[in-house]
């Protein structure tokens, strides 16, 4: 009866780590997943952020190009006037 108890109690432990080492196993899966979704993010975030500040360098070169374009025409615009 002793043995039989012991096998079965044995049996039990045996169980009970399968389960502790599966929900491990799911935590450590589950940290990966959330890491990787964040690196994801921060990258996507970062490449905006790029995005954004390049457009805008372009768009005041492009302002900056247009202004002195301008000028210039007035300057010729005057000087052919007198």
């Amino acid at each position: 009866m002793g043995v039989w108890l012991d096998a079965e109690e044995e049996e039990g432990q045996k169980e009970e780590k399968e389960q502790e080492d599966e929900q491990k196993d799911e935590q450590k899966d589950e940290q990966k997943d959330e890491q990787k979704d964040e690196q994801k993010d921060e990258q996507k975030d970062e490449q905006k952020d790029e995005q954004k500040d390049e457009q805008k360098d372009e768009q005041k070169d492009e302002q900056k190009d247009e202004q002195k374009d301008e000028q210039k025409d007035e300057q010729k615009d005057k000087q052919e006037d007198e």
